[in-house]
């Protein structure tokens, strides 16, 4: 990449002249936006407006198609800006996208989600409690919204293993030391603790009851809320690993789940990429580079190969 493609200036007009006339310049586009970080693509993206009177993101959804378009869009939203979109296109339409919404809503730190959750409202004119109230119901409803709510205590609070210990016992007498579950304890626990406490609480009832949290859950739960609950387990646990095996999951099966895949790679791309590469390898003892140059082609996987790149320096 041109170091004059670090100017959001040059790399306006760059853009703007791999867009412009007869055919799209596709290398060029790649070769200005990758090394950007976010902040400096918004600054591009307000250049293109100021020079051309035109949005980046309509020019490039006019000019491209497919995943390469998918994965540009992506590459080019703000992150509060970008869940926004997955949020809203995890609940409108038919049907729900209860993956894609779980994975919002349990990974994203309550800083972030708050100022998600006020510009969805912004945006759309009804809240996200609203969406989720219409889409969803029961239990899984009401974690959902404990979730969006982004009350949860901060991970810079401390954590003690005689705190961690109490709410271990609270989940086990609302779960396997009665009859029938109390979701209301565990949709408490789940979406108010810190990440950091939920960790150390799985570890203090591993040595209560002599089996995994984990356990615990597949016993007590199913359908949508012990997806939810599970993930938000296996996210406070392993955040990386959490990502890793959902990037594995979107090579599973015939052709690859290019959506799953384009949402977790620019969630994540300036976040901890380089932490999830590093245990893809792990787990699966192959890269996350070798995989991706066989799953994907074209633009796209040059697009998506160069900011791995970038991201693994």
């Amino acid at each position: 990449m041109a170091k004059d493609h670090k100017d959001p200036k040059k790399a306006a007009t760059a853009l703007y002249e791999a867009m412009k006339g007869f055919g799209t310049n596709e290398k060029k586009i790649i070769d200005t936006l990758v090394g950007l970080d976010n902040e400096t693509i918004q600054k591009v993206r307000e250049s293109f407006s100021e020079q051309y009177h035109k949005d980046l993101i309509k020019e490039i959804k006019s000019e491209t198609s497919g995943n390469f378009e998918r994965a540009l869009v992506a590459l080019l939203q703000h992150p509060v800006e970008y869940d926004v979109f997955l949020l809203h296109d995890a609940l409108h339409g038919l049907g729900t996208n209860d993956t894609q919404l779980i994975e919002v809503l349990v990974s994203r730190h309550p800083d972030h989600l708050k100022k998600v959750v006020a510009a969805f409202h912004k945006e759309h004119g009804k809240s996200l409690d609203e969406w989720i109230s219409g889409d969803t119901s029961g239990d899984y409803m009401n974690y959902l919204l404990a979730l969006a709510a982004a009350d949860r205590d901060s991970n810079s609070s401390p954590v003690t293993e005689e705190k961690a210990k109490e709410d271990a016992q609270k989940l086990y007498r609302a779960g396997e030391g009665k009859l029938g579950t109390d979701e209301k304890v565990f949709i408490t626990i789940f979406s108010k603790r810190s990440w950091k406490h939920i960790r150390r609480v799985s570890e203090e009832y591993a040595k209560l009851y002599s089996h995994s949290l984990h356990t615990a859950i597949d016993k007590e739960f199913n359908g949508d809320l012990f997806n939810a609950l599970k993930w938000t387990l296996e996210f406070v646990e392993n955040r990386q690993s959490f990502f890793a095996k959902r990037i594995h999951d979107s090579f599973k099966g015939l052709g690859t789940h290019d959506k799953d895949l384009v949402r977790i790679f620019f969630s994540r791309l300036h976040v901890d990429m380089y932490e999830i590469a590093d245990e893809f390898n792990k787990i699966y003892g192959k890269s996350l580079k070798e995989v991706l140059h066989s799953e994907i082609s074209g633009d796209y996987r040059t697009l998506l190969e160069k900011l791995l790149a970038v991201a693994l320096e």
